[in-house]
């Protein structure tokens, strides 16, 4: 069911191919982030969602109507409790003070992995960042590996 969550998140963004691998690269670095903590499962299925669609969420919810993201999940049959936890890891995942979970923290440390290479940030903001904000042992391992 992830891929076909894939298939509409590239839908949705076509033909904006910059975006559709930022999310893909998000995913990627989620699912192995969230794999090496051990998250399981309704909140590896939020991770991986939110990580595919985080992108698809922003400031798009009406308030007479469901977000794009909302609309892409509302019909496949993952857990309620995973879809509502995906809607909040995409509606916070740029809010530090909503890191409360594994889960949310996983989702702030992938954002910042794809982050350091797309907005070509320094190395002393990448140490800074690094030092404040991650907190799991594959992120910093990643995180380092990728910006020795």
């Amino acid at each position: 069911m992830i891929n076909e969550v894939v298939d509409r998140m590239i839908h949705h963004h076509f033909p904006d191919t910059v975006r559709i691998n930022r999310c893909l690269k998000l995913y990627h670095f989620a699912m192995s982030i969230a794999e090496a903590e051990g998250c399981y499962g309704d909140s590896f299925v939020a991770v991986c969602l939110s990580a595919i669609l985080h992108d698809s969420g922003k400031n798009d919810r009406s308030a007479t109507g469901p977000s794009t993201a909302e609309k892409i999940l509302s019909d496949l049959d993952f857990p309620q409790t995973a879809k509502e936890r995906t809607l909040y890891l995409i509606e916070n995942h740029r809010a530090h003070g909503a890191i409360d979970s594994l889960d949310s923290q996983i989702l702030a440390e992938s954002d910042y992995l794809v982050k350091f290479k797309d907005e070509r940030m320094s190395a002393s903001s990448i140490r800074s960042i690094k030092k404040e904000m991650f907190k799991t042992e594959t992120g910093k391992r990643l995180c380092s590996l990728m910006n020795a």
